[in-house]
């Protein structure tokens, strides 16, 4: 994974996640029976030693709160199941891929599916950029995409018509080639 402009990220990502503690039923308001959450210290101690925890398509990956857009936010228990048929959905009528480049925030689905498990399930490079970037500096996206040949990404229309405004300004130079792009 690359983050663009800040690849710091990871890493204190990482740092701030490394003491929590494991999570109880409470706080999950009755979605999972008793289960531990499995910290980040904890993953990166058990991929150390290679002692994974066994995993099958009903396990629990992760819960995924509503927005509370139309009613109360609410989470949603996504099974490891869930989360592969997603990526494979996601593929297809697709060809070869080689990156996927994503602004999306992770806290989205679509950013979270097609930025982060989509490719993570296919091996394919990620470039990620922060949503603030892509909002100051549009076209910055798709020169990261003309950068990076049979690049895959996904966008809402705002974001279209937002390089569209921008490239009538500015110009097509300086941008790349495109062609290669797959939506």
């Amino acid at each position: 994974i690359a983050f663009l402009q800040q690849p710091h990220v990871i890493s204190a990502l990482a740092a701030a996640w490394s003491d929590r503690t494991p999570c109880s039923t409470d706080s999950l308001a009755g979605l999972v029976t008793a289960r531990a959450c499995v910290t980040v210290a904890e993953l990166l101690a058990s991929v150390a030693t290679g002692e994974l925890p066994e995993v099958d398509a009903d396990t629990i990956g992760l819960i995924q709160f509503t927005s509370g857009s139309t009613q109360r936010p609410r989470g949603v228990v996504l099974t490891q199941g869930n989360i592969v048929a997603n990526a494979m959905a996601l593929t297809v009528g697709m060809p070869t891929l080689q990156a996927v480049v994503s602004w999306l925030p992770m806290y989205h689905d679509l950013g979270l599916m097609s930025g982060i498990f989509f490719p993570l399930c296919y091996g394919i490079p990620i470039y990620l950029m922060r949503p603030v970037e892509f909002m100051l500096q549009p076209l910055s996206w798709l020169a990261c995409i003309a950068e990076h040949p049979d690049t895959i990404t996904a966008a809402p229309n705002f974001a279209f018509a937002l390089c569209s405004e921008r490239l009538a300004r500015r110009g097509w130079h300086d941008i790349g080639d495109l062609s290669s792009w797959r939506c």
